[in-house]
């Protein structure tokens, strides 16, 4: 069947002149079935004729002679002349638009876009893994040797992957989806500044700067390596990302969020110009560019508000601003600790100066310190009655029982981490409500002497009069441990000799007294931590004990005239 549909070029060169003539297979008739039709055609003519038509029947040859190579010569010259590709798309050429008839035109087009693109995919698949790897690499190595802590935390490091993970989806679908919407450049208007506020203040800075490094190359891999855009995206990253990441480290309230955005627009802006008169762009070009540069810092601006809470809650981070709402003393909790224990609350806010100087002097965080020391005691409302701040006159311990007085001390850490959790306090302040006593002897020796001079049967344990723990974790719960134990102290052991040198020695008595019990063994304080809190404690101290200048006791004095009556 393919057969018949065939059809031959048969060159005629019997008469002198060549000529060529196309016909059909189906057309021709072969040897065997010309020599059958001409014995047919002689049994029907009478003899002799018929046999003479019998004789040349088998002295017939065929009269068509196959050249092989003038087909092969001929077969090479119409595969030449055949095109390639009918047709040509130009770049930024639109195939087909809405409501357009499609055509086999339209339908080729699109088969070739199609081929083309996985071509593209699968050829730049090998590289883009492997950028992607070492990008991957060089992130978790800088975690691991520069950020161990943060390492450790993974809450937090799952709080980074979404983060990082949702901008480079976002930053992808952007840029291959906008341009659709006849935006050039549609990587501008990816928001990767918002990554590094938000890592910046759950995080530091340079790790929110490493970020958005590696967001930045990825927009230029979806951009295209090696084109002008993938530069420009990742230099507006960079330098958003730098700009963001610093400003949003010096946010201490939650209105102070949009600053950076702003800044990120500025910074946007400048560097699109800068890029933009490099290459020679038209102004409408330029002008577009740098309204969308912008935007995304207004985009930022925007959304870093209603973001940072939600990868606050994720990682479990209690920020600097949120640690400022809590110092407010209004907050309901101190409220309450002043009406009901006002002691307790007076000695907080003592507790609080000494921790706060001590954080600033190792370096630890101040805020967090002062924070903390706000909160310590808030269980002591349950039982207000029951500390010796808050006792007017009789002390009624005296009349308890040693061991039920250490239960219901001790009470006051489980109280506070309870009334903690009721009130949504973050977890760090709960930790250090758990750690600031430690497992220390709960009210000294006084309590464990106590029941040891009334113990007949030796049954009296030392661990039964020690808080329960657990030691300090965190340079800040130490800190509060020990301004604490100072701050109590004082009142009894310093009431007649608070000179500087006895200050000194005080201080440093407290804070040997809990190395060596083993109070500090559990955090990461060094030894010259140790002594720079030591010497803040006495430079704090030093300042509520300051001498006064005595003034002279008021004299009778007279009216003007009356000295002689």
């Amino acid at each position: 069947q393919i057969a018949e549909k065939l059809n031959i070029t048969i060159i005629n060169k019997s008469s002198g002149s060549v000529s060529e003539k196309t016909v059909s297979v189906k057309d021709l008739i072969s040897w065997s079935e010309a020599q059958i039709i001409v014995r047919n055609m002689a049994n029907e003519l009478p003899e002799p004729i018929s046999d003479v038509v019998k004789e040349m029947a088998e002295i017939m040859r065929p009269n068509l002679i196959y050249n092989p190579a003038l087909t092969k010569e001929r077969q090479d010259e119409k595969i030449n002349n055949i095109l390639l590709s009918n047709s040509k798309v130009v770049k930024d050429e639109k195939i087909i638009a809405i409501g357009d008839i499609v055509t086999s035109s339209h339908i080729r087009k699109l088969r070739a876009l199609s081929s083309e693109q996985r071509r593209a995919f699968f050829h730049s698949l090998p590289s883009v893994l492997l950028l992607v790897s070492l990008l991957t690499l060089v992130l978790v190595v800088y975690l691991a040797t520069q950020e161990k802590n943060l390492f450790s935390e993974t809450r937090k490091i799952l709080a980074l992957s979404i983060l990082v993970l949702l901008m480079v989806a976002l930053g992808s679908l952007i840029i291959n989806q906008v341009p659709k919407l006849g935006l050039k450049m549609p990587g501008f208007l990816v928001p990767v500044a918002l990554v590094s506020v938000v890592i910046s203040i759950i995080a530091n800075v340079p790790l929110a700067i490493l970020t958005a490094c590696i967001i930045g190359v990825f927009l230029a891999i979806s951009a295209g390596i090696g084109t002008t855009a993938s530069f420009e995206y990742l230099l507006v990253s960079l330098t958003g990302g730098v700009v963001s990441a610093i400003s949003a480290s010096y946010a201490r309230r939650r209105r102070h969020l949009i600053i950076p955005g702003l800044y990120v627009s500025a910074s946007n802006v400048l560097t699109i110009l800068g890029m933009g008169l490099l290459v020679s762009n038209s102004p409408a070009t330029l002008g577009t560019n740098c309204l969308v540069g912008g935007i995304n810092g207004i985009i930022v601006a925007l959304l870093t508000p209603g973001l940072l809470p939600v990868f606050e809650y994720i990682s479990r981070t209690t920020t600097d601003m949120e640690l400022l709402e809590l110092s407010d003393l209004n907050q309901p909790l101190l409220i309450q600790l002043k009406e009901k224990a006002s002691g307790s609350y007076y000695h907080s806010l003592d507790v609080a100066k000494l921790a706060e100087t001590a954080a600033e002097a190792i370096k630890a965080n101040p805020l967090l310190a002062r924070v903390g020391a706000y909160y310590h005691d808030i269980g002591k409302m349950t039982k207000p009655e029951f500390f010796i701040e808050n006792q007017k006159g009789e002390n009624i311990h005296d009349k308890l029982n040693p061991s039920m007085s250490s239960r219901i001390i001790s009470a006051h850490v489980k109280d506070g981490v309870k009334l903690a959790k009721d009130s949504n306090l973050p977890q760090v302040i709960q930790d250090i409500i758990q750690q600031h006593h430690g497992n220390t002897l709960i009210g000294g020796l006084r309590f464990y002497q106590k029941a040891m001079e009334s113990d007949k049967h030796n049954t009296v344990r030392l661990k039964d009069y020690r808080y329960p723990g657990p030691r300090p974790q965190t340079k800040e719960a130490a800190i509060i441990l020990m301004a604490d134990s100072v701050e109590s102290a004082r009142h009894a052991l310093l009431r007649d000799d608070p000179s500087y040198s006895r200050l000194i020695n005080f201080v440093r008595e407290i804070i040997e007294d809990k190395t060596m019990d083993s109070q500090l063994d559990e955090c990461d304080l060094t030894l010259r931590d140790i002594s720079l809190i030591s010497d803040a404690f006495v430079k704090v101290l030093s300042g509520m004990y300051h001498t006064r200048i005595e003034y002279p006791k008021e004299t009778e004095t007279l009216p003007v005239g009356t000295e002689n009556e």
